[in-house]
């Protein structure tokens, strides 16, 4: 969100969005989003700065860039109905792009996610969710090397780890973690709930999932996670007279809407590819 200044607003390799963009995002009802990607850098320190502004003036919170090494140290922790809910997020690189601050970027560093985590805990964050940038584009499994980076967050004392950049839907997973006392906690990962909204209109890139993940705490008892669910998700991008219409779309709402209201709302091509979304997810 550098502003319509910093060269006009672009598209790939070197994105700049409009303001509206994130006014829809607060209207849709987001709270807290990521910054920490490949592109954060992509109109220099100033688009980082200036999508900061952009986000704090909308009330929107945020987490993986900052304007101040001060404001790097404070760990986001949320009261989430009596559940105190830590938020961390690191990206695996710039795009070559580098920041002239270290404070500007989280990067993905084993020692930097080690003392967030510990950090988090000593604020007296009950759980903690670890968002990193990382992953192959379009590949739909996940490289061992990202698995093995899942591992050294929930070692660390991360409780899930939800990770993006694919584009693609890849799987998930609980992982039942050593504590290191002779207990063991159960953890989830997924290492990319594909695309919610893109301009990616070719398959796999214009499916994901919404994702739900349900937190219980039992009087004193340590939260944890109770259950996990998912919405498959589609992006339409041409209506039934091939005009330009981007929505997002529930798969299962869609396949449950009545045959002929389905055909006049999507093109066939596009019921079949609904289909295959429900298979493949």
């Amino acid at each position: 969100l550098a502003g319509e200044g910093a060269g006009g607003y672009s598209d790939y390799p070197i994105f700049n969005s409009p303001d509206s963009f994130a006014e829809a995002m607060k209207n849709a009802g987001i709270d807290i989003v990521t910054t920490a990607n490949n592109h954060c850098m992509d109109k220099r320190a100033a688009g980082l700065l200036r999508t900061i502004d952009v986000l704090d003036s909308l009330g929107i919170e945020h987490i993986g860039t900052y304007k101040i090494a001060e404001d790097r140290e404070n760990i986001l922790i949320k009261d989430v109905n009596g559940i105190k809910i830590a938020f961390l997020s690191y990206t695996y690189g710039t795009n070559g792009i580098p920041a002239p601050e270290g404070y500007l970027v989280n990067m993905l560093d084993e020692n930097l996610i080690k003392n967030d985590i510990s950090r988090a805990k000593a604020e007296g964050a009950d759980f903690i969710v670890v968002l990193p940038h990382m992953g192959v584009e379009y590949e739909t499994y996940t490289r061992d090397a990202y698995k093995e980076w899942a591992d050294k967050m929930f070692e660390a004392g991360a409780d899930i780890v939800v990770a993006s950049h694919p584009h693609v839907l890849q799987p998930m997973e609980f992982k039942e973690v050593d504590n290191g006392d002779g207990t063991t906690r159960d953890c989830f990962v997924i290492y990319s709930m594909g695309n919610f909204i893109s301009s990616q209109t070719t398959p796999p890139r214009n499916a994901g999932i919404i994702l739900n993940i349900n937190i219980k705490k039992e009087g004193e008892m340590r939260p944890e996670i109770s259950q996990v669910s998912f919405v498959p998700i589609w992006t339409q991008f041409r209506n039934v007279n091939e005009q330009d219409h981007f929505i997002v779309r529930s798969v299962y709402e869609m396949l449950s809407l009545p045959d002929n209201v389905l055909r006049e709302t999507v093109r066939k091509k596009d019921i079949d590819r609904l289909w295959q979304i429900h298979s493949e997810t």
